[in-house]
């Protein structure tokens, strides 16, 4: 459903304005007049930004957005307001997308959609796991849970991630600045010492030769390294748009040593914690599978899951399909195995997603610990081996004299 922006006046309030969802330009107008406001200008609304509706997609919203309006909305209806109500306080106090959403939302529910339709309809905010979280929901008379639980999963799954990045920040910087300074000294620094070295005919030791030809090609040729980064990003970003390219990347980054094992267990993690959800609700274990798959950014961990949900559909154990894989760890194929058979797979992911999830932030904490001064280490490597190869011939030259 358009979303149109408007300008009206008030009787109580004057002039006005915000963004409205209906059909079309002169529905829209009816609805203000219904809501007692004189139109005085009215236009459709650009959702997104301009390479989104050059693609013709609408650009997702954060994360951190749809985790803070499912909080909002189970917060609203556990005190008792209506779900229409409860969508135009929401979107009161929201601007731009956002609000275009949460109106389009409330305009689809009026219209006869319920809660679950109107959120499938809605990707900008919502997937298909929140929707079918959500009809659960409703067939239960538990929106409010369902819809906090929604939220609960999302800060989970939100919380390694703003760990980790706010663990990274430190070596970013100090990243970030050891690049620059070293730019500086081989533009500018290093090639104004050489070049008096060379002028006195002195014999260059080979590591001033080595940072010498560096601070050359970083002088002379600059414009041809800019391009070959261009060129190298916007061919990656090709290849990550063929499933083919993706599903190379997607492995390789699940083989390398730390991360690799880091991610598939968060993967796990989080695939444990929605299968258990989701059978707990009284879904069944295919339909499980499906969503948890659909959850999943990673093409190898999908189609491993996809697998397995093949197998159980022709009636055969998942354990054969995750062993040949060898994706999902040991000790996860175990428990998938004997939950399956022991008709107690719900609790078994649940503590499996507990064990793993403690299990990846004890490894991130300690690789973060580590990797600040490993960081450190190698750039005063550098710089100190810039400063030796500069510094060097120098020294020879005090010497001789």
């Amino acid at each position: 459903m358009p979303t149109f922006e408007y300008k009206a006046t008030s009787p109580a309030r004057g002039l006005m304005s915000g963004t409205i969802a209906a059909d079309t330009p002169r529905h829209a107008r009816d609805l203000l007049r219904e809501r007692g406001l004189a139109v005085d200008d009215l236009r459709e609304a650009r959702e997104g930004t301009w390479w989104s509706r050059w693609r013709g997609t609408s650009r997702p919203l954060s994360s951190t957005t749809s985790t803070a309006i499912s909080r909002e909305l189970a917060t609203l209806l556990g005190v008792g307001i209506t779900i229409t109500n409860a969508l135009q306080t929401l979107s009161a106090q929201h601007r731009g997308a956002t609000q275009r959403a949460l109106l389009s939302m409330h305009q689809k529910i009026l219209a006869g959609c319920s809660v679950s339709e109107a959120i499938e309809q809605t990707p900008e905010l919502f997937d298909r796991l929140d929707a079918s979280l959500v009809r659960m929901g409703e067939a239960s008379g538990r929106l409010d849970h369902a819809l906090a639980e929604i939220a609960e999963f999302k800060e989970n799954a939100n919380r390694f991630r703003d760990k980790v990045g706010t663990a990274l920040m430190y070596p970013g910087i100090v990243l970030t600045m050891a690049l620059g300074i070293t730019l500086f000294l081989m533009t500018s620094v290093v090639p104004s010492l050489i070049n008096s070295l060379v002028e006195a005919n002195r014999e260059l030791p080979m590591s001033t030769k080595l940072v010498k030809s560096a601070s050359d090609l970083l002088l002379n040729y600059w414009w041809a390294l800019l391009l070959a980064l261009g060129a190298a990003i916007a061919i990656i970003s090709v290849l990550l748009r063929i499933p083919s390219g993706k599903r190379v990347l997607d492995r390789t980054i699940l083989r390398l040593p730390v991360i690799g094992s880091l991610l598939i267990k968060q993967g796990v993690a989080r695939i444990a914690f929605i299968v258990a959800t989701l059978v707990r609700a009284g879904v069944g274990l295919i339909d499980a599978f499906e969503l948890a798959s659909f959850s999943t950014r990673n093409i190898a961990i999908r189609e491993t899951l996809d697998r397995c949900k093949q197998s159980l559909n022709e009636g055969r154990e998942m354990a054969p399909t995750l062993t040949a894989d060898r994706i999902f760890p040991p000790m996860a194929v175990q428990i998938l195995s004997v939950g399956q058979e022991s008709g107690r797979l719900e609790e078994m992911l649940f503590r499996l997603a507990h064990d793993y999830t403690r299990q990846v932030n004890t490894a991130s904490e300690r690789l973060t610990a580590a990797l600040d001064p490993i960081i450190i280490v190698v750039l005063a490597a550098v710089i100190g081996f810039i400063a030796f190869a500069t510094i060097l011939p120098i020294m020879e030259m005090g010497n001789v004299l």
